[in-house]
């Protein structure tokens, strides 16, 4: 199992990386082969339709092997 600290840092390259720097390719390397990621499909729609989309982590919890992050648009 990855530390708390790991897992916050790779949720915080999904909302980073992945949504605010729009670099879909991160995806690859955040996600397990088996997990169904939808963000490199889903993405591309939502910056089309909202060009300005930009993400801002107010607050990051981490326990044992789960994030969960309060964000404001």
């Amino acid at each position: 199992m990855m530390s708390t600290e790991t897992n916050k840092v790779i949720v915080r390259r999904l909302w980073e990386e992945v949504w605010n720097q729009r670099h879909l390719s991160v995806c690859d390397e955040i996600f397990d082969a088996e997990y169904a990621a939808h963000e490199k499909g889903f993405a591309p729609v939502l910056l089309a339709a909202f060009p300005d989309l930009h993400f801002t982590i107010e607050d990051m919890i981490a326990e044992d092997d789960k994030v969960v992050t309060r964000h404001t648009l």
